[in-house]
């Protein structure tokens, strides 16, 4: 739990685009804009024309009517008001990027009496965290964006700047805060997920409603069944440890897959001792929670190589 009475304190995170690449862009989100404001605009003629044409007000340039009957008239000014409105929303998106892509990105993170504060560029409302409810702050994987931990989960800090600039914030954060090292993860099933005890002392978990798929905690093993819908599941995997892993995406390794897995024996496939359990894209507290559960329930070693 977080300690903050000193007074305000404020670091700032900025996008690290080069000035070369963002050119591109916003000459990229330029003629889109340009492309959409255009579209917009002409379906405004055509949606005023033919509904002026429509209700008798006019007959209106033959070339700007779009239906010859006035059932065709109206049904053409209903599919243009659609048109308007998909490209006026497209328009009004493009509009607001604009600017983001031209400047750049810019968080302003203080630390208030009582109260984290981000502020974010061209974005009126900003994230407010109580001190009090902080539980610590970590990274997402590959030092990911800057995360807090409260106990309603993650809420993002800031994604901006390096991994190294976002890595020395929040060691910052947590020696202002007073905050452990390590955020305070607790043993958690994910959201959906239901246990229930079986026969002698055996803990039933279910993944997920309408899977055929249980999970057999008990002590120093947890044992994987699953099968087809309608018929009983049969053992697929016995494990005896857990480790979380972050598996890039992609070359450029921005995103990460976040896994925990199960290592142990495969009863279908002999010499393959892992079985995913739980994933997750750059988060890991869902795994790493889970991984904490069975730690605690089913008495397995839990190797966290993510770390924070």
């Amino acid at each position: 739990m977080g300690q903050w009475a000193g007074p305000s304190a404020s670091w700032v995170l900025k996008g690290n685009m080069p000035w070369w690449l963002r050119g591109l862009a916003a000459a990229g989100a330029l003629v889109l804009f340009a492309l959409s404001a255009g579209a917009e605009a002409a379906g405004a003629v055509a949606w005023y024309a033919t509904l002026g044409a429509a209700a008798g007000l006019w007959s209106g340039p033959r070339s700007y009517v779009l239906a010859e009957s006035t059932a065709g008239r109206y049904g053409a000014v209903l599919f243009m008001t659609v048109w308007l409105v998909l490209w006026t929303v497209s328009t009004a998106w493009l509009g607001g990027r604009l600017p983001v892509v031209l400047w750049g990105g810019r968080d302003v993170i203080e630390v208030r009496p009582g109260e984290l504060h981000v502020r974010r560029r061209f974005q009126r409302k900003g994230v407010r965290v109580a001190v009090e409810d902080l539980r610590g702050v970590y990274l997402l994987a590959g030092r990911g964006g800057l995360m807090a931990r409260t106990p309603d989960g993650g809420v993002q800090i800031s994604s901006l700047g390096t991994g190294e600039e976002r890595a020395a914030l929040a060691g910052t954060l947590r020696g202002v805060l007073g905050l452990p090292a390590q955020a305070m993860w607790r043993p958690a099933l994910p959201a959906g997920f239901t246990s229930e005890r079986g026969p002698e002392g055996v803990t039933v978990v279910r993944p997920g409603e309408g899977l055929q798929e249980a999970w057999l905690i008990e002590s120093g093993t947890v044992t994987v069944r699953e099968g087809p819908a309608g018929s009983a599941p049969g053992v697929t995997f016995v494990g005896n440890a857990a480790e979380l892993t972050a598996v890039p995406d992609d070359d450029d390794g921005d995103d990460f897959t976040c896994q925990l897995v199960l290592l142990g024996e495969d009863t279908h496939e002999p010499g393959r001792g892992r079985y995913v359990l739980l994933s997750s894209r750059n988060d890991p507290t869902g795994p790493r929670e889970l991984g904490l559960w069975l730690a605690t329930n089913a008495h397995i070693p839990f190797d966290d190589q993510i770390g924070e």
